[in-house]
Order: structure tokens, then sequence, then C-alpha cells
């Protein structure tokens, strides 16, 4: 998918310097556009392929002398392959200029299944929430992002909005935040809260992670005083040397041969996913824990013995398919898939 580098940290930044000494007669916007057309070229035939994935969606700033904000989009999956546009100002005509770039570029963005976009906490400070609350109030969110039960969704839900109506006499505006809330994160709570994504591939994506931690490696690299022509070597550089690192990941010591396969099919990020679920799968096994009800020839209804929510799966070996969350929203091999197969193996 992109050709191999050994790029470093340093090799980058020695880049810019570089840049930044050379003799600058050539107008800016012709060496953007030069750079552009010649990093299209090299990169050809790069298309993400692969079918289910997850599109990111984040804005950074203070990365150019411009002043632009960098808009940029990753599909995540074994590579977390994206682009970038910078854009003046976020007008809906020019997000849709940087979408229709990203729609013509990379063809398979039809397989993308969910688009995940940031939530704004500083929000928070708009609606009488005393800076001693601030922490909780980021805690609270995180639990209910986080938890895989409903019940506990509400409950920590119910519990931030009682210490937002205490505060109420110390801010005078708790009652402001608890409409915010309500309105704009509990009314849409299926689109970030886990357990009300179980049916969502979303490849374990609840947040912008993974896009923030790309802005974070160019951070350190690039300022408000950065050109933008600058700027754009060394974005293009660590886009393929995050490819290339991801391919030279040595495997887990721990991995028997069944994992060591899983290994060399999948993303190191999908099978640490999968060796977590294999795990657990050789834990039940041993323990002999887990009832299961044959329904039919290869579907199985199975539950945990010491489960104390009651939980049920719908298990079809013949056609690999759980209705567990982990199933459902990775489309890697869970643990309840692995212990009946397992089971049918030994019969």
């Amino acid at each position: 998918m992109f050709r191999k580098s050994n790029i470093t940290n340093k090799d980058i930044q020695n880049l810019v310097q570089r840049i930044k000494t050379e003799v600058k007669s050539e107008d800016r916007n012709e060496r953007v556009k030069s750079f552009l057309e010649e990093f299209v070229n090299t990169n050809a035939g790069n298309d993400v392929t692969l079918c289910y994935s997850v599109l990111l969606v984040d804005t950074t700033y203070k990365t150019n002398d411009l002043g632009y904000k960098r808009f940029g989009m990753m599909i995540e999956d074994a590579y977390q392959f994206g682009q970038h546009s910078y854009v003046d100002q976020e007008t809906r005509e020019n997000l849709e200029l940087c979408v229709d770039a990203f729609k013509k570029n990379i063809p398979s963005w039809e397989n993308v299944r969910a688009i995940v976009a940031d939530k704004n906490m500083n929000k928070i400070r708009k609606f009488g929430i005393p800076s001693s609350m601030e922490n909780a109030v980021q805690v609270a969110v995180k639990k209910m992002v986080y938890d895989p039960l409903k019940r506990r969704y509400v409950a920590v839900r119910d519990q931030l909005l009682s210490d937002t109506r205490q505060a109420k006499d110390r801010c005078g505006d708790a009652r402001t935040f608890k409409e915010y809330f309500l309105k704009t994160w509990d009314a849409c709570r299926d689109s970030w809260v886990s357990c009300y994504r179980a049916d969502v591939v979303h490849l374990g994506n609840n947040t912008n992670n993974r896009i923030e931690s790309a802005w974070g490696k160019l951070k350190p690299i690039l300022d408000r005083n950065t050109e933008l022509d600058v700027a754009l070597e060394p974005e293009a550089a660590f886009s393929v040397k995050d490819a290339d690192l991801d391919l030279r990941t040595p495997s887990n010591v721990n991995y028997d041969e069944n994992m060591q396969f899983v290994f060399q099919i999948a993303s190191r990020h999908a099978t640490e996913l999968t060796f977590i679920e294999y795990k657990s799968a050789l834990a039940v096994w041993r323990r002999d824990s887990w009832i299961e009800s044959p329904k039919t020839f290869n579907f199985y209804i199975i539950r945990a013995a010491d489960d104390d929510e009651g939980k049920t799966y719908y298990v079809d070996t013949n056609e690999s398919v759980c209705s567990c969350a982990f199933r459902t929203t990775h489309l890697l091999p869970c643990r309840h898939l692995m212990y009946m197969s397992n089971r049918e193996s030994h019969a």
C-alpha cells in the first residue's frame, strides 16, 4: 500500500530545517502545487480497499503561518490511511469541497460503516460548571462513553445531572447545562455511547483518539509560524512512516500457533483485540463455565453460568456469526465463536 521507508522523527525535523533555508524565489502557491502533484503521482494506487471501515473526522489549528485549519479525514483499517485539507474557514462550502476531494481520491469510501466526529468538551465552561467540577464532568462523560451496560449509563448520567443541579447556587446556571446535555448529548447517545451502539460497526472507535494521535505527532514540528508549503512535507512523511511501522512490528511472544496465523493476516491492532478474546475463550474452555443450548446444527444459544447480567448470545459457527457486541461492532472473531468452534472440533 505504501512504499517502505526508515524515516525517523529526527529526519523529519532536519527536513523542515533544510526547506526553511532554501531560496524562496518560487511563488508559494506554485511550491505547494508542485509538491502535491509529486506526492499524488508517487503514491498513486494507494487506495484503501478493505471492506469494513470507520471514517474519523477532525480539525486542528496552528500548523501554518496562514492560519489555515487542517481538516483531516482518516479511514480506520489496517493502516489508518487518510487525507487532509487546509481550509481558511470551516464553511459548508469549504468542507463540501474537502469531502468531494476525499471521495474522488478514495473510491472505497463507500465501504465506510460509521463516521466519528468530535463532541466539544469545552462547552461545559459556558454552562455554569465551576472549574472544580470540570474534571468530574469529563470523568463522568468518559464513563458513559465506554460503559457496556445501559443501566450504568443511566446511573452515571443521572448522577451528573444531580451534581450540576447542586452546583446551581454557586454558579447560577446549572439548569442551562442540564438542558444542553439532554438535548445535545443524551438525545443522540446511540451515536457515542458503547452500550447503545452494539449494532454499529465502529471497530472500537468511540472517540477520535486515533486521529488526535496523528495531530500529536505533528504539533511538536509545526506551529503557527511554519510556512504552508513547509508544513506539507512532514505530514506526508509521517503517513508513510506510520504504515511502515505497522508492517515492521514484531509478533507477541505470547502468541501460540493459532494467534501467529492471525498475526500474519491481520493488522497489529486487530490481532491484539483478537488475542484478548482468544485468551478468554481458552479460560472458559478450561473451566467449562458456559452453558450452550443447541437449537439447530451449528447454531447455539449460550450464556455464562456465572453471568450476573443473564446475557445470552446467539452463535452460528457455520456462518461465523455471533450476536455479541464485540463481533457485531469489530467484525473480528469473538470468544463465543472460538469457544463453540473448539467444542465442535472436540465433539
